[in-house]
């Protein structure tokens, strides 16, 4: 009987046919376009993934910087906050009055102008130049004439550590005996300085 049908007339013909039709069948029914778009997709994914990841790092670097520099500016602002706090301790509010509280200061001491007892008038000007901003420094300027040496001593450093005079500094000073040779008597220019912040 196997003899029979394998002699059969066209069999080998079947059979082929039937290996073809199976092999296309099978070849039918592998997703192919499946696994084609899952590739892509995963292609795109990775590129994706690492584009991220580069964005990422960007970011970070830019925000590291950021931080760095908000870090230096508070550094800054912490220095300024300091600075003027020293400059307040060193009475650099303005104050119109420091004038008269040296003349004042002078008058305490027994002080005047000249021998004659003459008033002493203290002048005041800002000094010009000075390119420091915000901050201007005020000029007191002061002559006397025959007046008592240790009196003189006495004001000049009541007017730099009295509180009512806080920052006043000497900038310049000529102290000199009375020419005419009346003992004890002194001539003395002397020049304040205080600084102040600008109103």
């Amino acid at each position: 009987m196997n003899g029979e049908t394998t002699n059969m007339p066209g069999g080998d013909d079947s059979r082929l046919e039937l290996v073809m039709a199976a092999g296309a069948a099978e070849r039918a029914n592998r997703p192919r376009a499946l696994i084609v778009l899952a590739t892509l997709v995963l292609i795109v994914a990775v590129g994706y993934t690492l584009l991220g990841v580069s964005s990422r790092s960007a970011a970070a670097g830019a925000v590291e910087t950021e931080l760095r520099q908000t870090a230096d500016l508070t550094k800054i602002a912490e220095r300024i906050r300091a600075l003027q706090a020293v400059q307040a301790l060193r009475g650099l509010e303005p104050n119109s009055r420091i004038g008269k509280e040296i003349e004042d200061l002078a008058v305490e001491e027994g002080l005047t102008a000249d021998a004659a007892g003459r008033k002493l008038v203290i002048g005041e000007s800002e000094v010009t130049g000075m390119a420091v901003p915000g901050v201007a420094q005020r000029k007191y300027t002061a002559k006397m004439a025959g007046q008592d040496a240790a009196a003189i001593l006495r004001w000049l450093n009541n007017v730099q550590t009295s509180d009512r005079t806080r920052g006043v500094e000497i900038s310049v000073l000529n102290l000199k005996p009375e020419p005419q040779g009346t003992r004890g008597a002194w001539n003395v220019d002397v020049e304040f300085v205080r600084w102040e912040r600008r109103p």
